[in-house]
């Protein structure tokens, strides 16, 4: 057996190995799309090789160009196969009309005589040339992106960049190791055949390997991100929340608002838990408006959530609440009547400096109490005293500047 033939065989059970596995991934892949156009590179790329290996040894003339013909296909569609799954991967738009058009031209080629591997370089040129625009256009699909790659599909997008270098350039291959023989045998006991299948095969590997990764780190980041949110509303819930806001607490200058829905249990009471749903996932998605602007909201269970603005005054984190606030009130929820009137009471806090969180916690909670004992539907500043100190005073309603009185007991 030659060494080239030894290779293919190594290749056919890698191609087997990364198409079982890309398939069982694609079954829990957040992404099984683009696993499954990788595990389906791999498969069509596994029948090439199967076709490369046995076909030589039971057909020959005509049947035995047929089947030469197929393999080469298969191998391009392999190829092709794996630039889609980037593109599915990275979102990207699918040059289908492009990788059709190679297909095409490819075939073409192949079947008049245009890139006999052993008529010379520029043969040999032609006929590794379509593997070279097939990587080619998958390493653009993902140094394209407007947004910023993971580094994980970073270094596909390189992997594929560089299988194009490899096939673009591999008529210089020849200066060293000579050209291919003309017929299968003599092909296969060849040098360049032995140099090219082993570089192939340490490139798909490579590229096989980097998938799954990618897909493993896919799905874990859906466990992590999974245990960080509430399962309702989809927003941050107490873990995820504390792990975003730490390294801005850490900094200081930052603001918390704690709001609450005002009746919410008689919401439930009357109206059901469907309804009530519907009006926290209503309530979710105005809250996280604000996270463009940079606020980190949470839902920290029922119908309490955390809005934790960074560098932010107590004034500012007043305006955002007080405009939140007015914007729930025009909320509508199919299942309560239209006169039932949706509303929400904000107790807001300034962090202090080195004022630890959960000091900053209760003194925005303690504005909050203020808020609901005061009539609700209303956002409150929080004093900057420690709660612990407040035995001796009862807050009255707000004044008409907005700020708590404060009266001695």
């Amino acid at each position: 057996m030659s060494s080239a033939s030894f290779v293919l065989l190594i290749n056919l059970g890698l191609a087997c190995l990364f198409a079982g596995l890309l398939l069982w991934v694609g079954q829990k892949s957040p992404d099984p799309r683009s696993a499954r156009w990788f595990a389906a590179s791999f498969a069509v790329g596994g029948f090439a090789v199967a076709i490369e290996l046995f076909s030589r040894g039971i057909y020959t003339g005509d049947a035995l160009h047929l089947f030469q013909v197929a393999g080469y296909a298969g191998y391009i569609l392999g190829a092709m196969f794996q630039t889609v799954g980037i593109a599915y991967r990275l979102k990207s738009q699918t040059q289908w009309k492009f990788l059709l058009a190679v297909l095409v031209a490819a075939l073409v080629a192949e079947q008049s005589g245009m890139n006999v591997r052993s008529d010379g370089p520029f043969q040999l040129w032609v006929h590794f040339l379509p593997f070279a625009l097939s990587f080619g256009a998958g390493a653009w699909c993902a140094f394209s992106q407007r947004e910023q790659v993971a580094a994980i599909d970073q270094l596909l997008g390189g992997l594929f960049a560089l299988s194009a270098v490899q096939y673009f350039t591999i008529p210089l291959v020849t200066l060293f190791v000579g050209m291919p023989g003309a017929e299968p045998d003599a092909y296969l006991s060849s040098q360049f055949a032995a140099w090219s299948q082993m570089t192939g095969s340490l490139v798909a590997m490579a590229l096989g390997l980097t998938v799954l990764v990618a897909h493993f780190l896919d799905m874990l980041n859906k466990k992590t991100m999974e245990s960080m949110t509430d399962p309702l509303t989809g927003l941050l819930n107490r873990r995820g929340f504390d792990t975003r806001i730490a390294r801005h607490v850490e900094r200081g200058g930052t603001a918390l608002a704690i709001c609450d829905i005002d009746h919410f249990k008689n919401v439930n009471d009357s109206y059901g838990h469907y309804v009530g749903d519907n009006l926290l996932l209503a309530i979710a998605e105005l809250f996280q408006s604000a996270e463009a602007t940079g606020v980190i909201v949470s839902r920290m269970g029922g119908e309490e959530f955390y809005l934790l603005i960074p560098r932010a005054t107590e004034s500012s984190a007043h305006l955002l609440s007080e405009g939140l606030r007015l914007c729930v009130q025009t909320i509508r929820v199919t299942g309560l009547p239209v006169d039932h009137a949706v509303t929400c009471s904000f107790g807001v806090a300034e962090q202090l400096e080195n004022e630890p969180f959960d000091q900053l916690v209760k003194r925005a909670d303690a504005a909050l109490y203020r808020a609901k004992q005061g009539g609700r539907n209303r956002v409150m500043l929080a004093s900057k005293q420690d709660p612990s100190e407040w035995h001796h005073q009862s807050y009255s309603l707000p004044s008409e500047t907005g700020e708590p009185k404060a009266v001695l007991s």
